[in-house]
């Protein structure tokens, strides 16, 4: 199988299903036709930069440049949490940056072993990453909002079950365990109707590249396992280093952890 390379027409073509979809908004007076713009302009404009950067990036070889990069997108990642999640970044920005990264990099690092010595270069690490940290980042950020909402909102079972003698971490396990249980639902739900409700990305490309769909299966199989395996030990680690530096010193939520705009949404 050839690969064809999409024409500018032909995303032309494909493109005016967004005035379309804007007429549908406006009708319905849903007040997202300046989102709708915004939003798709910078996405074009973003991914046509990202193009010509990796076009760059791939001339380079050896590891080396996709791990630098693979760095450059676990910071950004941690960046980008805490700010979804609206809490303090003084506060949380390095344990969390420390917590996803490293949960990342072992599963990238695991991925290429068993992958082989042709993804050991920028055109494997660079996507490989990127997958297991974009679908991270959404766990992680439903996964600490469930936990300091929790712990904001029934901050009195957390002093009951303090002042019955339990650490700080055992207080904290209802919280814990409600971040953690929402945060993998949608992973699980995915993983479960994966192949009948969707082809997902990974194997597209592969069977759009020219691989057979039992290779394309098999890589796409491994991702999977990588996915849910660093979401939930991305995820658990993150929510555990957000108690151990979101709290005080006495084992009290810190009263700075969360923004002046996530306190008043936790309280609606």
């Amino acid at each position: 199988m050839t690969v064809t390379t999409l024409s500018p027409l032909a995303l032309a073509l494909l493109g005016l299903l967004i005035p379309a979809g804007m007429i549908v908004a406006g009708v319905l007076r849903l007040r997202l036709n300046q989102d709708i713009v915004v939003a798709h302009t910078r996405m074009v404009l973003q991914l046509t930069a990202v193009g010509f950067f990796l076009e760059w990036l791939f001339g380079f070889s050896g590891v080396l440049p996709g791990l630098v990069w693979f760095a450059v997108m676990t910071i950004t990642a941690g960046f980008a949490i805490l700010r979804s999640s609206r809490l303090r970044m003084r506060l949380l920005i390095l344990p969390v940056g420390l917590g996803v990264g490293i949960t990342a990099f072992l599963h990238l690092y695991l991925f290429l072993l068993v992958g082989g010595p042709e993804i050991w270069q920028a055109q494997g690490i660079v996507p490989i990453g990127g997958m297991l940290l974009g679908n991270t980042m959404g766990s992680i950020i439903i996964g600490l909002r469930e936990f300091f909402d929790g712990m904001h909102d029934r901050v009195e079972l957390y002093d009951f079950r303090r002042s019955l003698g339990h650490s700080s971490l055992r207080a904290a396990l209802p919280f814990i365990r409600t971040g953690l249980q929402r945060s993998m639902a949608p992973q699980l739900a995915t993983v479960a109707t994966i192949g009948i409700v969707s082809l997902p990305g990974m194997m597209t490309g592969q069977i759009l590249g020219g691989s057979s769909p039992l290779t394309a299966v098999s890589y796409q199989i491994a991702i999977m396992i990588a996915i849910f395996s660093t979401r939930l030990l991305g995820t658990t680690a993150v929510i555990l280093a957000g108690l151990q530096f979101g709290t005080t010193p006495l084992g009290n939520l810190h009263p700075q952890v969360l923004t002046d705009r996530s306190r008043d949404i936790s309280r609606k």
